[in-house]
């Protein structure tokens, strides 16, 4: 069913170590061969489309295939 609130399970968690970016952990991804598929929705609040866009355009990596719609059952998901 339906959850009508959320309740965080852990408070007791010390965070000492803050990451201001990822960039340099996907950089270093970029120096072995491991293919990734990197999907955005049009409809994200947070992280648009745009944003992973240049993303993608800040890690100088080869683009394979241009970006495109996902396509399940011939409708776009």
């Amino acid at each position: 069913g339906t959850k009508s609130y959320w309740v965080r399970c852990n408070k007791t968690l010390a965070y000492s170590y803050n990451v201001e970016s990822s960039v340099p952990y996907h950089q270093k991804f970029t120096q072995e061969f491991i293919r990734a598929l990197i999907y955005s929705g049009d409809q994200d609040l947070v992280v648009s489309y745009v944003d992973t866009k240049d993303w993608i355009k800040m890690l100088s990596v080869p683009i394979v295939e241009n970006w495109r719609p996902w396509i399940v059952n011939g409708q776009v998901a």
